[in-house]
């Protein structure tokens, strides 16, 4: 009993497999935006050295395999933008889902320091998260053309904040996101005995 979670108000069962869900859903779209948000840090920085011995085995490896796209700065904003737009409601629906447990799913288990961390690391996704994404909107969409500047370091500086805890999260809650997500697939490709079958079979 000691290991139970606290939970102040009931949850449905269903609940945490849509929370784990919604959260494996966009493992593929950030780790685009990550990757193609870093290039684009590095490129508008310019902190690559300048003719530099592997730049050259790059290009020509890129060559060989028809992906000399990928260097392009217009398709990696593209595809940072894209992902970005298709994977914005995702990250809404998993916030707002994820608000629930948020509030009230902390195991007993941990101590007073414990749980200020994993407190503290829950709401830096949850606030950090939404915020990036909506201030790339807001840098693509273009409200304010005189604040571009200030939008582009403050998508910069929001995305950085999200690393440290957005890390902790996979690292934490992926092998159970993986664990109830295998249930699932079993519970749909095992067939489940008829009822009258299985009262059947006990008798």
């Amino acid at each position: 009993m000691r290991n139970q979670p606290v939970l102040p108000f009931p949850l449905d069962r269903r609940h945490p497999r849509l929370v784990g869900d919604l959260g494996l859903a966009l493992l593929l779209p950030l780790l685009i935006e990550a990757v193609t948000g870093f290039i684009l840090f590095v490129f508008l920085n310019r902190l690559l050295p300048r003719d530099a011995p592997w730049e050259g085995q790059l290009f020509q490896w890129l060559v060989d395999r028809n992906l000399l796209y990928l260097q392009d700065i217009g398709f990696q904003t593209d595809t940072h933008v894209y992902v970005g737009y298709a994977s914005l409601l995702v990250v809404i629906a998993k916030a707002v889902v994820s608000w629930p447990t948020l509030r009230g799913w902390w195991p007993k288990r941990f101590g007073p320091n414990r749980l200020q961390f994993e407190k503290a690391m829950s709401w830096g996704v949850l606030i950090f998260g939404p915020a990036s994404y909506l201030s790339g909107l807001a840098l693509e969409l273009r409200p304010f053309h005189r604040q571009q500047s200030f939008l582009l370091d403050l998508h910069l500086w929001l995305s950085i904040l999200l690393i440290v805890p957005l890390a902790w999260h996979i690292c934490r809650f992926l092998p159970t996101g993986l664990r109830i997500f295998w249930v699932q697939i079993k519970r749909t490709v095992t067939p489940r005995p008829h009822p009258r079958a299985a009262k059947a079979s006990i008798n």
